[in-house]
Protein backbone atom coordinates (compact mmCIF):
# COMPACT_ATOMS: atom_id res chain seq x y z
CA UNK A 1 0.00 0.00 0.00
CA UNK A 2 3.02 2.41 0.61
CA UNK A 3 4.18 2.17 -3.02
CA UNK A 4 0.75 2.78 -4.60
CA UNK A 5 0.35 5.74 -1.60
CA UNK A 6 3.93 6.81 -2.91
CA UNK A 7 2.63 6.83 -6.25
CA UNK A 8 -0.16 8.45 -5.98
CA UNK A 9 1.27 11.35 -4.61
CA UNK A 10 4.16 11.20 -7.00
CA UNK A 11 1.64 11.93 -9.88
CA UNK A 12 -0.06 15.19 -8.46
CA UNK A 13 -3.39 12.66 -7.91
CA UNK A 14 -2.99 13.25 -4.29
CA UNK A 15 -7.14 14.48 -4.50
CA UNK A 16 -7.77 10.48 -4.18
CA UNK A 17 -5.94 10.39 -0.95
CA UNK A 18 -8.38 13.24 0.34
CA UNK A 19 -5.94 16.21 -0.29
CA UNK A 20 -6.26 19.24 -2.50
CA UNK A 21 -4.30 19.59 -5.43
CA UNK A 22 -1.57 22.42 -6.30
CA UNK A 23 -3.26 23.80 -9.18
CA UNK A 24 -0.18 26.64 -9.24
CA UNK A 25 2.30 23.84 -10.74
CA UNK A 26 -0.06 23.05 -13.28
CA UNK A 27 0.14 26.37 -14.71
CA UNK A 28 3.08 26.43 -15.61
CA UNK A 29 3.21 24.40 -18.90
CA UNK A 30 0.59 23.49 -21.21
CA UNK A 31 0.73 20.52 -23.11
CA UNK A 32 -0.05 20.81 -27.25
CA UNK A 33 -3.11 20.14 -28.72
CA UNK A 34 -4.60 18.33 -31.32
CA UNK A 35 -7.59 19.68 -33.16
CA UNK A 36 -8.68 16.59 -34.48
CA UNK A 37 -10.11 15.40 -30.77
CA UNK A 38 -11.42 18.87 -30.82
CA UNK A 39 -13.35 18.68 -34.50
CA UNK A 40 -14.36 15.30 -33.65
CA UNK A 41 -16.17 16.67 -30.71
CA UNK A 42 -17.70 19.63 -32.16
CA UNK A 43 -19.97 17.39 -34.38
CA UNK A 44 -20.36 14.71 -31.37
CA UNK A 45 -24.18 13.25 -30.50
CA UNK A 46 -23.69 12.35 -27.10
CA UNK A 47 -25.44 8.45 -27.15
CA UNK A 48 -28.92 8.34 -25.93
CA UNK A 49 -29.93 5.16 -23.79
CA UNK A 50 -33.02 3.85 -23.47
CA UNK A 51 -35.25 5.76 -20.35
CA UNK A 52 -35.63 2.78 -18.66
CA UNK A 53 -31.76 2.33 -18.34
CA UNK A 54 -31.19 5.94 -18.02
CA UNK A 55 -33.71 5.72 -15.06
CA UNK A 56 -32.10 2.78 -13.43
CA UNK A 57 -28.84 4.44 -13.76
CA UNK A 58 -29.82 7.91 -12.62
CA UNK A 59 -31.53 6.61 -9.16
CA UNK A 60 -27.95 4.37 -8.90
CA UNK A 61 -25.88 7.89 -9.20
CA UNK A 62 -28.36 9.05 -6.53
CA UNK A 63 -27.90 6.22 -4.28
CA UNK A 64 -24.67 6.23 -3.87
CA UNK A 65 -23.85 9.95 -4.93
CA UNK A 66 -21.25 9.09 -7.43
CA UNK A 67 -18.65 8.03 -4.49
CA UNK A 68 -17.76 4.55 -3.00
CA UNK A 69 -16.77 6.06 0.59
CA UNK A 70 -17.71 2.48 1.92
CA UNK A 71 -16.57 -0.89 -0.06
CA UNK A 72 -19.63 -2.39 0.67
CA UNK A 73 -21.51 0.33 -1.03
CA UNK A 74 -18.95 0.46 -3.97
CA UNK A 75 -19.68 -3.58 -4.55
CA UNK A 76 -23.62 -3.08 -4.36
CA UNK A 77 -23.07 -0.42 -7.22
CA UNK A 78 -20.59 -2.28 -9.24
CA UNK A 79 -23.02 -5.28 -9.67
CA UNK A 80 -25.96 -2.77 -10.58
CA UNK A 81 -23.76 -1.06 -13.31
CA UNK A 82 -22.75 -4.49 -14.75
CA UNK A 83 -26.64 -5.46 -14.96
CA UNK A 84 -27.30 -2.02 -16.98
CA UNK A 85 -24.59 -2.65 -18.96
CA UNK A 86 -25.98 -5.73 -19.67
CA UNK A 87 -29.25 -4.30 -20.88
CA UNK A 88 -27.30 -1.14 -23.04
CA UNK A 89 -24.08 -2.00 -23.89
CA UNK A 90 -23.76 1.24 -25.70
CA UNK A 91 -24.05 3.06 -22.28
CA UNK A 92 -20.92 5.02 -22.23
CA UNK A 93 -21.30 6.70 -18.93
CA UNK A 94 -22.32 3.10 -17.29
CA UNK A 95 -18.97 1.61 -18.03
CA UNK A 96 -17.09 5.30 -16.57
CA UNK A 97 -19.42 4.89 -13.78
CA UNK A 98 -17.93 1.13 -13.10
CA UNK A 99 -14.41 2.19 -14.08
CA UNK A 100 -14.71 5.10 -11.49
CA UNK A 101 -15.73 2.31 -8.67
CA UNK A 102 -12.89 0.39 -9.26
CA UNK A 103 -10.57 3.62 -9.21
CA UNK A 104 -12.67 4.28 -5.57
CA UNK A 105 -11.84 0.72 -3.97
CA UNK A 106 -8.18 1.03 -5.50
CA UNK A 107 -8.65 -1.77 -8.18
CA UNK A 108 -6.83 0.27 -10.98
CA UNK A 109 -6.09 -2.94 -12.69
CA UNK A 110 -10.14 -3.87 -12.93
CA UNK A 111 -11.10 -0.15 -13.69
CA UNK A 112 -8.89 -0.17 -17.10
CA UNK A 113 -10.97 -2.45 -19.37
CA UNK A 114 -14.62 -0.30 -18.57
CA UNK A 115 -12.58 3.18 -18.73
CA UNK A 116 -11.27 2.40 -22.31
CA UNK A 117 -14.40 0.71 -23.24
CA UNK A 118 -16.09 4.31 -22.22
CA UNK A 119 -13.60 5.97 -24.26
CA UNK A 120 -13.94 4.03 -26.92
CA UNK A 121 -18.24 4.72 -26.90
CA UNK A 122 -17.48 8.14 -25.92
CA UNK A 123 -14.20 10.07 -27.08
CA UNK A 124 -15.51 13.29 -25.92
CA UNK A 125 -15.94 13.09 -22.49
CA UNK A 126 -12.36 14.50 -20.55
CA UNK A 127 -14.04 13.00 -17.32
CA UNK A 128 -13.29 9.54 -18.55
CA UNK A 129 -9.85 10.48 -20.04
CA UNK A 130 -9.00 11.95 -16.41
CA UNK A 131 -9.84 8.54 -14.78
CA UNK A 132 -8.22 6.43 -17.34
CA UNK A 133 -5.22 8.76 -16.78
CA UNK A 134 -5.50 7.76 -12.90
CA UNK A 135 -5.84 4.07 -13.04
CA UNK A 136 -2.75 3.91 -15.98
CA UNK A 137 -0.34 6.18 -14.33
CA UNK A 138 -0.61 4.56 -10.75
CA UNK A 139 -0.73 0.84 -12.81
CA UNK A 140 2.15 2.19 -14.96
CA UNK A 141 4.29 3.56 -12.00
CA UNK A 142 3.62 0.64 -9.58
CA UNK A 143 4.19 -1.96 -12.50
CA UNK A 144 7.11 0.07 -14.15
CA UNK A 145 5.45 -0.24 -17.40
CA UNK A 146 6.59 2.64 -19.93
CA UNK A 147 3.53 2.01 -22.67
CA UNK A 148 0.97 2.71 -19.66
CA UNK A 149 2.64 5.61 -18.50
CA UNK A 150 2.82 6.88 -22.27
CA UNK A 151 -0.79 6.27 -22.11
CA UNK A 152 -1.58 7.99 -19.08
CA UNK A 153 0.52 10.89 -20.63
CA UNK A 154 -1.74 10.73 -23.97
CA UNK A 155 -4.92 10.94 -21.77
CA UNK A 156 -3.69 13.74 -19.83
CA UNK A 157 -3.24 15.78 -23.06
CA UNK A 158 -7.00 14.37 -24.09
CA UNK A 159 -8.32 16.45 -21.20
CA UNK A 160 -6.95 19.42 -21.82
CA UNK A 161 -7.46 19.35 -25.08
CA UNK A 162 -11.35 18.72 -24.38
CA UNK A 163 -11.52 21.25 -21.35
CA UNK A 164 -8.92 23.73 -21.49
CA UNK A 165 -8.48 25.98 -18.45
CA UNK A 166 -9.89 23.87 -16.27
CA UNK A 167 -9.20 22.10 -13.05
CA UNK A 168 -9.03 18.49 -14.80
CA UNK A 169 -6.52 20.40 -17.51
CA UNK A 170 -4.11 21.63 -14.51
CA UNK A 171 -4.74 18.23 -13.06
CA UNK A 172 -3.59 16.86 -16.27
CA UNK A 173 -0.41 19.14 -16.22
CA UNK A 174 0.57 17.99 -13.21
CA UNK A 175 0.59 14.41 -13.87
CA UNK A 176 2.13 15.12 -17.14
CA UNK A 177 5.13 16.90 -15.39
CA UNK A 178 5.49 14.24 -12.92
CA UNK A 179 5.35 11.24 -15.44
CA UNK A 180 7.87 12.65 -17.84
CA UNK A 181 10.97 11.74 -15.31
CA UNK A 182 9.81 8.34 -14.95
CA UNK A 183 9.89 7.74 -18.69
CA UNK A 184 13.42 8.40 -18.34
CA UNK A 185 14.65 6.40 -15.88
CA UNK A 186 16.65 3.09 -16.95
CA UNK A 187 15.46 1.04 -14.65
CA UNK A 188 12.00 1.57 -15.64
Amino acid sequence: MNRLRKAIMTLGLVGLLSSPLLAEEAKKEQPKSSTSLVEQCKTHKPYVPKPEIKAKYDALEQKYNTDCHEKKQCQESIQELEKIIQQDPKFADAYHRLGTAFIETKEYEKAIPYLEKAVQLDACNAEIYRNLKIAHAIVGVTKKDKNLINLAISEAEKVCQLSPGTKLCEEAQITIKNLKPYLNQQSL
